[in-house]
């Protein structure tokens, strides 16, 4: 029987955890962001067992270098199999060999094996949607021993009032007794605790899906996603809020503080960024905050001394002044300059393709829908309770419209003007609200505060959230990073932007006149 040859690259997508620094410098080893090397491994089975020596042999297309590694048999062959590894200098397409030499001059090759190697740098910014909020790498661990104490809580939370949830944290009374923070005996492992930054969001996860070691591509992963992050609140500029518990927030670099872009900067050089995935907006809309703020009793938008339609009203507007009624005015007037400065700044690295990520809009889905078609609305968990900030049905469809205008925005304005790619994630999630079941897709507040001690998790996506991000993302990643760089096709003109969930107003949207039209949705 012949001899085997197999060769595959080494996955560089599986340091970026061990890369990360997270204790002293909050940030990546130079030597993982800029590889000096790349790492192939061969392996070969099928040996003659009468063989005195052999070589492994890489030659490089480009220029035919040579890279050899000969040796001769000491003791009896093992025809099982055997491996080595090369640490090759550049990129490019490397043919492999493996040639056995008998008695007598004779040798014995192995089929020749190509590989092209490609290492691809990919980096995520933005919020807590990206930064994998309420998803750490390993979760914490609640101290039973406070478990009844937690439990009566909880009960408390879903029998009475959502009003006082985030009083445990704060130390103020619920029922006249004060509470402290649950303890935790093992604490959540983050790859930033300070960002709440895991390598388990779908955005994250889309890039590890990336690396095919036996064609030879790999995967150098940057995320630099912050939970709370907003346009110019994070990405322009660095949080101007203190972080969590009131700690300054210095730890994002030793230099001091410093926006998620200029880390970037920082960080990568002059390295060209073969994809840079974005997501934000729900902070800047004030989205993600409001449901936050409206569970703590000291809601923004709802607020005690107005009833819930004069509240509503001003919620109308804020989205309104912020996306514009028409879409095309609001967000290019306020939060659209915003996107203006966001461009120029990316525009400064040197960027091959930006994804712009956008939102869910079934957070309340149920799994069930209405005679119009639609996902009927449910709450339940502490999104339930005698309270006036009870989430009703018209409070749970205005946060599915905000988020349809958003998208559509993105999809239609901000992506086409500025030549990005916009890729569409509300499909996946219909159907699967916080508090549809079977099938939720979003965290709930016991889970936040059992697996990270605090309730930032709560209806950010879990595991199964995720892989639906994973899934949208990777797909247009895959056509535009793998398929795109062998065929070179251009985008069409014409796409098909669903946005509105299958709503009418959706439809076929020319977009040529924009920069290059780049809408990234498939047909279902």
């Amino acid at each position: 029987m012949a001899i085997q040859l197999t060769v595959k690259a080494e996955s560089r997508f599986t340091k970026a955890f061990t890369a990360y620094d997270d204790q002293v410098k909050h940030g990546y080893n130079p030597n993982y962001v800029n590889p000096q090397t790349q790492r192939i491994k061969m392996q070969v089975s099928n040996l003659p067992t009468n063989m005195t020596s052999w070589e492994w042999r890489v030659t490089r297309r480009s220029d035919h270098q040579v890279f050899s590694k000969p040796g001769k048999v000491l003791f009896t062959v093992s025809t099982v199999s055997r491996s080595e590894g090369f640490n090759l200098d550049s990129e490019g397409v490397y043919d492999c060999q493996y040639i056995a030499r008998l008695p007598g001059g004779k040798e014995e090759k192995s089929p020749m094996e190509t590989i092209h190697l490609r290492d691809l740098l990919v980096v995520v910014i933005g919020d807590s949607a990206a930064s994998g909020e309420g998803n750490p790498d390993k979760p914490g661990k609640l101290n039973q021993a406070d478990g009844g104490l937690f439990d009566d809580f909880m009960d408390f939370l879903s029998e009475f009032s959502v009003k006082y949830l985030t009083s445990i944290f704060a130390k103020k009374e619920i029922a006249g007794v004060e509470i402290e923070p649950p303890d935790m005996d093992q604490p959540p492992l983050w790859l930033e605790k300070n960002a709440h930054r895991s390598l388990l969001s779908g955005h994250v996860q889309a890039a590890r899906h990336l690396e095919n070691l036996e064609a030879g591509t790999v995967v150098t992963l940057l995320t630099f996603a912050r939970s709370g992050a907003a346009i110019v609140d994070g990405l322009l500029r660095p949080r101007s809020d203190e972080d969590r518990g009131g700690n300054d927030i210095s730890w994002i670099n030793q230099n001091g503080k410093i926006g998620q872009l200029e880390e970037v900067r920082r960080t990568i050089g002059k390295r060209r960024i073969d994809a840079l995935i974005i997501s934000i907006g729900g902070n800047d809309l004030g989205f993600a905050g409001s449901v936050k703020d409206m569970v703590a009793g000291d809601s923004s938008w709802i607020i005690f001394d107005e009833d819930d339609t004069k509240a509503r009203a001003k919620i109308n507007e804020s989205i309104d002044k912020m996306l514009g009624p028409d879409l095309k005015s609001g967000l290019l007037t306020k939060t659209g300059g915003h996107f203006d400065q966001l461009k120029a700044q990316i525009d400064k690295l040197n960027v091959s393709n930006v994804f712009l990520v956008g939102y869910p809009t079934g957070f309340f889905d149920d799994n069930v829908k209405d005679g119009n078609g639609e996902f009927k609305l449910k709450s339940c968990e502490v999104f339930k309770s005698v309270a006036d900030l009870d989430l009703t049905g018209a409070d749970m469809r205005l946060f599915r419209v905000a988020a349809r205008k958003l998208n559509r925005t993105f999809s239609t304005v901000i992506a086409p003007r500025y030549g990005w790619h916009y890729i569409d994630v509300t499909t996946g999630f219909l159907g699967h609200g916080y508090c549809a079941k079977p099938g939720r897709f979003f965290i709930h507040c016991e889970e936040s505060l059992m697996n990270q001690g605090d309730i930032e998790g709560m209806l950010h996506p879990n595991a199964q959230g995720h892989e639906v991000y994973e899934s949208e993302i990777r797909r247009v990643l895959h056509r535009q990073l793998i398929l795109k760089s062998t065929s070179n096709q251009p985008d069409h003109g014409v796409v098909d932007v669903d946005v509105t969930d299958g709503k009418s107003d959706a439809g076929k949207i020319d977009l040529h006149g924009f920069a290059k039209p780049v809408m990234d949705r498939e047909n279902k």
